[in-house]
């Protein structure tokens, strides 16, 4: 769950063997505002981690790789798969922030 009050992100890890995931995106402004579907995203990791959109999670050589997917919110509702704040980022979708 994306939510502003937690640095307007949402992170975790995901093997690196699901190369197709499918992920469902909801976000809300904190604990208790209204929930708001962002949308369901089928993400391409490996593409992902080719072109810097998600960051490896430990040796990529081990058996079983992870990388860590993030999605921040950005200023106008702009949603976006982004590894650090400070790299490059894919728009994936927006949500209402009047509600």
């Amino acid at each position: 769950m994306l939510r502003d009050d937690n640095g307007q992100h949402f992170h975790g890890t995901i093997p690196l063997s699901e190369s197709q995931a499918y992920v469902e995106l909801r976000w809300k402004p904190d604990a208790r505002g209204r929930e708001q579907v962002v949308g369901l995203f089928q993400l391409d990791l490996q593409r992902l981690l080719a072109e810097g959109y998600v960051r490896p999670e430990g040796d990529l050589d081990r058996p079983d790789p992870h990388v860590r997917l993030r999605f921040y919110r950005g200023d106008r509702g702009v949603v976006y798969v982004q590894p650090r704040s400070d790299a490059p980022s894919l728009a994936i979708g927006t949500v209402d922030l009047t509600l």
